[in-house]
């Protein structure tokens, strides 16, 4: 049976940020959680959290646009759309 994983403000700044020195590894982590079968599970803490370590440290790449939920173009992504970028 599948589990969910928690992931935390580091494990998604690293896949954020590909000069981070885990974003290698961050992103094959996340492809292999996908490949068995895994859910990912992301608290609103750790969405606040992320938040506030992208804006303090600057923004790791510039947000792609892209249509959100309602179909209308946005250059804000969500969470689970940068997360998807790595499944």
């Amino acid at each position: 049976m599948a589990q969910r994983v928690m992931v935390d403000t580091s494990g998604i700044y690293a896949l954020l940020d590909r000069s981070d020195a885990n974003h290698g590894p961050a992103v094959a982590l996340l492809r292999r959680l996908k490949d068995e079968g895994h859910g990912v599970v992301v608290t609103n803490f750790v969405v606040a959290e992320t938040h506030a370590l992208v804006r303090r440290r600057g923004s790791p790449a510039p947000p792609p646009v892209h249509r959100g939920w309602s179909g209308k173009r946005s250059a804000r992504p969500t969470l689970p759309f940068l997360l998807a970028r790595f499944l």
